[in-house]
């Protein structure tokens, strides 16, 4: 049994919000010319990071008391890779169709593009996390090592070891073959932080509750200093390239830590729109892809680029809302008809 956290379910929430959000900048034709909206992007863009970090204090928080590795990965499977397996299909289809054809009788080609796209998630935007989470949970009897046989020092010792990997390696390039291997070292110490925030979770409430400010301060200096050194946005490249150090995963740390102390502030509050999205935040995470394509058809052809440019921040903010409440309404929708086997269609 475990304590119900109304925090970070208001997280899951936000960071669902933000990595939806973070993809419409791709059709809008963002200004990044200045300083607020270069600062808004740097924020809301690599949003994956907290999702990790609530995926490691949710292993620690659930899961780690009463583990049993055959017991969790199965479940991962029938709740996250079955749905991966099903929502990929329509979009793997059609990129096969792209590629090749109707012509391509090359039965060995469409079946190499699809093994690649569903090793790789590199068939609809965001998909990437599905094969590298399921390789983290895959490494799960390794993080109960973390937590029974390491002190607190040693602990933030292996955290340092990965994170300084983390900087270096940044994120993967979207058609790197090991990508799910790259994002795995690169998210680890994420994860460990998470697995940390829970087990000490009473204690840093405590010490940072009056420094909660200073936190978000923290996040702003390495916003600004993204700005400043012109790494804007996320960084991808191949593992073993030099392209300097990336700052996003240490602002979406702070930005984390800074989420997990002021949402506590809320516990005894009652969000219900958060609590919504958080429920189907999962299945939001594997529809809004689709609804991103067709929203982006609509806009292209209703509104001229030009518009699009000049207007471009309010048709952002528009855009996120509609994106985001329709594919919440077609997940519910999905709920509504598929019952209890929605969980193994659409992750919700």
């Amino acid at each position: 049994c475990f304590m119900y956290l109304h925090s970070i379910n208001y997280f899951r929430a936000i960071a669902i919000i933000f990595v939806i959000s973070s993809h419409v900048f791709y059709l809008v034709d963002y200004d990044n010319s200045s300083f607020l909206p270069l600062f808004l992007y740097n924020t809301i863009v690599g949003s994956s990071t907290p999702f990790v970090f609530i995926s490691g204090f949710l292993f620690h928080h659930v899961f780690y008391k009463k583990h049993n590795f055959k017991v969790f990965f199965v479940n991962k499977v029938k709740y996250v890779l079955f749905p991966y397996l099903i929502m990929s299909l329509a979009a793997i289809l059609f990129s096969c169709y792209r590629m090749y054809g109707e012509g391509s009788s090359d039965f060995f080609a469409y079946v190499k593009t699809i093994l690649f796209y569903y090793t790789t998630g590199s068939h609809i935007v965001a998909y990437w996390y599905v094969p590298f989470i399921m390789l983290l949970f895959l490494t799960s009897p390794l993080h109960v090592l973390f937590i029974n046989a390491l002190k607190l020092k040693q602990q933030i010792a292996v955290v340092l070891i990965f994170l300084m990997v983390s900087v270096f390696i940044h994120r993967p390039n979207s058609l790197y073959v090991f990508k799910s291997i790259q994002a795995l070292f690169y998210y680890t110490p994420v994860y460990l932080i998470g697995i940390l925030c829970s087990m000490n979770r009473e204690d840093l409430y405590d010490k940072l509750n009056n420094r909660k400010f200073m936190l978000f301060a923290l996040f702003g200096v390495v916003s600004c200093a993204q700005i400043f050194f012109n790494k804007n946005g996320n960084s991808f490249k191949l593992p073993f390239e030099f392209e300097g150090l990336d700052l996003m995963i240490l602002q979406k740390i702070c930005l984390s830590f800074f989420l997990f102390i002021f949402l506590h502030t809320l516990e005894s509050s009652r969000i219900s729109f958060l609590t919504h999205v958080a429920k189907y935040s999962f299945g939001m995470f594997f529809i809004h892809g689709y609804v991103l394509y067709a929203y982006g058809i609509a806009l292209n052809k209703f509104l001229t680029p030009s518009f699009i440019q000049t207007h471009n921040f309010l048709i952002f903010v528009f855009s996120s809302v509609i994106v985001i409440v329709v594919s919440l309404l077609l997940v519910k929708f999905m709920v509504y008809v598929f019952k209890h086997r929605s969980r193994y269609i659409v992750g919700s």
